[in-house]
This record gives C-alpha cells, sequence and structure tokens, in this order.
C-alpha cells in the first residue's frame, strides 16, 4: 500500500502530464500549417510531442507516420504512469492494453464481412506487443473465423469467439462477435474495478467506464438506425449491457424506437445530455459524444484526489488530443480548410 504521501506525488504527476496538453492556440497555429513535415516540424519544437519526436526528421515525414508517433507518445505515457500507479499494475494495463486488443480483433473479425482481399496492418509499437495476449504480427495473416479461433486458443478470447465459429450451418454473426468481445473487455473492467477499489475511487472509476459504455450504446443506436436502417429488434443485442447506466431502459429504448435521426437527435437532447447536444446544430454523432467524454473526463482529471481516477481520464483524454492532432493531419493531407478542420476539433 503506498503512504499518502507517494499517492499525491503520482496524482500531481499525472496532472502535470495534463497540464503539457496541446492548448487552443497550438491547435489554432497548426491549422494553418500547409504540409505534414511543416506541422510535425510544429509539433516538435512546441509541444510535449518534442521528446517522442526529438530523432524525427520532420522534413520527410509523411502522414502515417506522424500518426504512429502521436500514438506513441501517448502509450508510452500510460506505461511509465503505470509503473507508480498504487495496487495492481496488471489492473491498469488492462484499461489501456485490453483496449488495444479488443480494436485489433474487432478490425480482424470485420475483414469476414468483406468481399475480396483484405489486409490488416496494426500499428501497435513494438514496444507494446509483449503486453498483448496473442500475436498481434499472427493475427495480420488471419483470412478465415477458424483461423482466428486457433490464434486465440489457449487465451482469454478464446470462449468469447468459438460460439460463433463452432454453429452449424450459419453465418458467421460479425457484429455478435463483435459486441460479445466489447461485452467482455467492460465486464473485465467492471470486475476489476470491484476488486481492486472501495468507496469514492471505485465509484468515481466505474462511473467513467459507465458513462463510455453509455455513449458507445447511444452511438450505435444512431448509426445502426441511420446509415444502415436497423429495425428496432436488431439493435438491441448488439448493445452493450451496462448495469450502471444513468439513463433509464424507458429512455434507451425510446432512442432505439425512434423512427428516424431526426426524432433521435431531438430525444437526446432533451436528455441528462442536453447541453452537448443541440437539434440545430448537430455535426455527426461521434463529435457529440466525445465532445461529453472530454468534458466529463476533464472534470474527473481536475478534481480528482486519488491516481487511479486521474490515470484513467489521462488515458481518455489522450486519446481525445490524438484523435484531434489525426483531424488536423488528415485535413492538411486532403486540402481542407482550417475552418472546417476546426469543426471537428474537441477542445
Amino acid at each position: 500500500m503506498l503512504s499518502s504521501f507517494s499517492q499525491n506525488a503520482i496524482l500531481a504527476k499525472i496532472k502535470a502530464m495534463y497540464g503539457k496538453r496541446i492548448t487552443p492556440a497550438q491547435y489554432n497555429d497548426m491549422l494553418h500549417k500547409l504540409s505534414i513535415p511543416e506541422l510535425a516540424s510544429y509539433l516538435k519544437n512546441n509541444t510535449h510531442y518534442r521528446d517522442v519526436m526529438e530523432s524525427v526528421n520532420t522534413a520527410t515525414i509523411h502522414r502515417g507516420q506522424l500518426e504512429t508517433i502521436i500514438k506513441k507518445d501517448l502509450y508510452q505515457s500510460i506505461l511509465r504512469l503505470g509503473r507508480y500507479l498504487p495496487g495492481k499494475r496488471e489492473q491498469y494495463m488492462q484499461f489501456f492494453v485490453g483496449q488495444l486488443e479488443i480494436e485489433q480483433l474487432v478490425m480482424c473479425v470485420g475483414q469476414f464481412d468483406l468481399e475480396g482481399e483484405t489486409e490488416l496492418v496494426s500499428d501497435i509499437p513494438g514496444f507494446l506487443i509483449p503486453l498483448l495476449s496473442f500475436d498481434v504480427m499472427a493475427l495480420a495473416t488471419v483470412e478465415t473465423p477458424r483461423q482466428l479461433l486457433s490464434l486465440l486458443e489457449g487465451g482469454p478470447y478464446y470462449k468469447t469467439v468459438e460460439p460463433f465459429v463452432q454453429s452449424e450451418n450459419k453465418e458467421f454473426d460479425v457484429a455478435g462477435c463483435t459486441r460479445a468481445l466489447r461485452q467482455q473487455y467492460y465486464d473485465n473492467l467492471f470486475a476489476g474495478i470491484d476488486s481492486e477499489y472501495k468507496g469514492r475511487t471505485r465509484q468515481e472509476m466505474r462511473d467513467i467506464i459507465s458513462t463510455n459504455v453509455e455513449l458507445f450504446n447511444i452511438t450505435n443506436i444512431y448509426r445502426l438506425k441511420v446509415f444502415f436502417h436497423y429495425e428496432p429488434e436488431k439493435i438491441r443485442p448488439l448493445l452493450i449491457k451496462n448495469p450502471g447506466s444513468r439513463i433509464s431502459e424507458r429512455f434507451m429504448e425510446a432512442l432505439i424506437q425512434a423512427p428516424d435521426g431526426d426524432r433521435f437527435t431531438q430525444l437526446i437532447s432533451q436528455s441528462k445530455y442536453k447541453n452537448y447536444f443541440d437539434q440545430n446544430d448537430f455535426l455527426y454523432i461521434e463529435y457529440h459524444t466525445s465532445y461529453i467524454k472530454y468534458n466529463l473526463n476533464r472534470r474527473h482529471i481536475s478534481f480528482a484526489t486519488k491516481a487511479p481516477t486521474a490515470f484513467l481520464a489521462f488515458l481518455i483524454l489522450g486519446g481525445i488530443e490524438g484523435e484531434n492532432l489525426t483531424h488536423i493531419i488528415e485535413g492538411i493531407r486532403y486540402g481542407v480548410a482550417p475552418e472546417d478542420i476546426q469543426k471537428l476539433l474537441i477542445i
């Protein structure tokens, strides 16, 4: 058990690292860069990315390399913090490594729904590969569900994927398998939090994860309804179970039953999230749900009194910063006007 002094020191470290985040003024500067090398040079010389970019030749860098470097910076920060946090290190890594594993598996499973040859390219840095429970390099060669199951044998995801592969005379259920993998991830997080933490820290961490699940479900309902025209009976089985949700089952059912996107946004703009949804100024669903996560986790990290809560908020906020920078990189690459890129940023 760490002393209160040690925990306070770790908490101060997390808040100090968050204090070095990209500022609105820096985002504005980057919006007006004319090329990827020019943007990379700015990041190297003016932001907290200077250390990870110390040996990078910004004059020759391309889009994919820069996006990988940005992710690498967050990964390294999380691993550094994980060494000093109280409790079992494996629990903190589950928040992070589990997310990486699920992202890779979901991408692999998604390929089974595509026609023709596809190629899964992992952008996970080499220093993280030993932390994963399966061979991510071998995952890139998987072409069939049975090959995936064979790769996962002996690991934590085998029993989750197995029923979808063993179903006799049935087409592989990509959506169902994807949902089951995500459910396993969140169930593990909740179980870990309940076993490792008590009192206010436990409740704060559960609130953060539960809100993530809630927003994932809201996003999924909207996308399945608007883009794929799913009927309610097809939407319900694809949602993540979330016993800690602060949105009632009745309201969630109303969203599922909404006849179209307009009615959906009208309902959500009348919910507890009304400050983040304006029916008359709706951009796209992921923007609004990310904006909610940004504001809630910024509040958590600002007022946190325990390191575990601050760490979890830092992980989520760091991911949002990475998404912002990816929008800028993509915008510059494809010649999008600065004012149009700015609309996509969560600041």
